[in-house]
């Protein structure tokens, strides 16, 4: 009979051994029980929820607002806007398609990462000293070495721009009413601004701290399937950076459930 290769038994007997874990001793199934039970108690309906962020006309908006008719029906405030988009007089900013088992959670985030200092070592000044009796150095020697050190960072953090959407979903499985909880923020990178200025002949190294632009909202909701919602509106960023009031975001979200 042929021999089994020593690495090929080992193998085996490391998958036999594997057979007997349960779903707990396996790091990423350490929820898969919850997930089972969140299926069986929904039917396995599925949320699916697009947001949109639209910036209008502020005057416009709440013109649009002040309808009684409009105003009791997110719907069809939601059809006005897609006329004036179509009218060129409103435009679709950002959006995001979410999705998650009833019971579930999603994240979310298109956007680059921002890394920067929180931290730094302060600035000090060099140990060289030069008098008459240390005869073996000299002050011409010491040409070009700086004597003193800018601030050394320590700690980064790191913050997401674009938009950033967390997503919590639950319906009942007779109504398929859905309960929503949304944490979304629309982040801009707009820049630096330096607290301290450091520069000596190798260069520059300012202690600076970015600067950023956040339209954040938090909320919790009841939408009906197949229905939109109005969750918030913000005040855009302008062309300069600072707060265009002249106009306004608005922020819906439409509801699935599957």
């Amino acid at each position: 009979m042929t021999p089994i290769p020593t690495a090929l038994t080992t193998l085996c007997i490391s998958a036999l051994s594997l057979c007997h874990l349960s779903a707990q001793d396996i790091p990423i199934f350490e929820s898969s029980s919850k997930i089972e039970k969140i299926k069986e108690r929904n039917d396995e309906h599925r949320i699916s929820v697009l947001i949109e962020y639209l910036s209008v006309d502020t005057k416009t908006l709440f013109r649009l607002l002040s309808d009684d008719t409009i105003s009791n029906s997110d719907s069809l405030l939601r059809k006005k806007i897609g006329l004036l988009e179509e009218a060129n007089k409103a435009e679709l900013i950002e959006s995001a398609f979410l999705t998650c088992v009833a019971g579930g959670k999603t994240d979310s985030h298109s956007g680059k990462q921002v890394i920067y200092p929180t931290e730094y070592d302060p600035a000090n000044i060099t140990d060289i000293t030069v008098d008459n009796s240390n005869k073996d150095l000299k002050k011409n020697d010491l040409k070009g070495i700086p004597f003193a050190i800018g601030p050394s960072p320590t700690a980064f953090e790191e913050r997401p721009t674009g938009l950033i959407c967390s997503m919590l979903a639950d319906c009942d499985p007779t109504t398929k009413k859905v309960t929503l909880s949304l944490d979304c923020s629309l982040v801009y990178y707009q820049g630096v601004i330096n607290w301290a200025e450091w520069k000596d002949q190798f260069g520059t190294a300012n202690t600076s701290m970015p600067l950023f632009y956040n339209s954040a909202f938090k909320t919790t909701t009841v939408i009906n399937n197949m229905d939109i919602a109005l969750l918030a509106t913000h005040t855009p960023k302008g062309d300069d950076g600072k707060p265009d009031k002249s106009k306004k975001l608005v922020v819906f979200a439409k509801v699935v459930v599957k």
